[in-house]
């Protein structure tokens, strides 16, 4: 009985490591593509795309913690939005006057560290958007 008890509380303790963690501060890859930083307190900018950052937050619905990602690139003219659901969900992005519009469903966001990059300064092979 003793085996089991402990069994018991290994078990109650190892949980939260298989559950879906929720995204915080620190360095992330998006989609393989794209590096950002989420700054605690609610701000993001990119580690690899020049120019690149905004907003993000998070909700929890039921078990699941929901994460919405949003900002700008381009002075303002390219938009992005980003929602996941643990570490899966989708990226849109599209510019003010829809010359460009594109979704990555499904995507991934991957922890990449706790110690982000500093923004990115230039963006390399004269990308015009993120996704690309």
């Amino acid at each position: 009985m003793k085996f089991v008890r402990t069994c018991f509380a290994v078990a109650a303790l190892a949980a939260p490591m298989f559950a879906s963690a929720a995204i915080g501060p620190g360095q992330y890859s998006v989609a393989g593509i794209q590096q950002i930083c989420l700054v605690a307190g609610g701000t993001w900018y990119g580690t690899t795309f020049s120019g690149w950052g905004g907003a993000w937050q998070q909700v929890t619905v039921g078990s699941k913690v929901h994460t919405h990602i949003y900002g700008n690139y381009a002075s303002g003219v390219g938009n992005d939005s980003m929602a996941f659901k643990g570490k899966n969900g989708s990226w849109t992005e599209w510019r003010d006057d829809l010359s460009f519009q594109t979704v990555i469903n499904p995507t991934t966001i991957a922890f990449v560290k706790s110690t982000c990059d500093a923004p990115a300064l230039r963006t390399e092979g004269g990308k015009a958007n993120p996704q690309q």
